[in-house]
């Protein structure tokens, strides 16, 4: 049995319909998503720039002298645990220039001694 014309230019134009809107769909989430990645990309390097300019060579070495009994190491944590409550970030760590942990939110616990950052 056979639809009457109508019938099927109407199937078609629903159809039609469906996959434009479906493409479009996707066209749009693949542009927010870019979107919102670079902003977030953004507002990370800003944070990390901002934490960084306010940490000086000589709190670093003395954490990484004294430990937990520096004043660099204090310096450090209050830096660091302000910056991570202000942006609501789940953790902050400082690593020095070889990739060694200074300073984890997370503690002493679940501090690594070498972090593996990509090549």
């Amino acid at each position: 049995m056979a639809l009457p014309r109508t019938l099927s230019l109407t199937f078609a134009f629903v159809a039609l319909a469906l996959v434009a809107t479906a493409t479009l769909s996707w066209l749009t989430y693949r542009s927010v998503r870019r979107a919102m990645e670079g902003e977030f990309a953004g507002r990370l390097e800003a944070l990390a720039a901002t934490g960084a300019s306010q940490v000086s060579p000589a709190d670093v070495a003395d954490a990484r002298r004294l430990g937990e009994d520096g004043t660099g190491y204090i310096a450090i944590q209050l830096l660091l645990e302000q910056l991570r409550t202000a942006s609501r970030a789940a953790d902050a760590v400082l690593l020095d220039s070889a990739r060694v942990t200074v300073y984890d939110t997370r503690g002493a616990a679940l501090r690594p001694a070498v972090v593996v950052v990509g090549a």
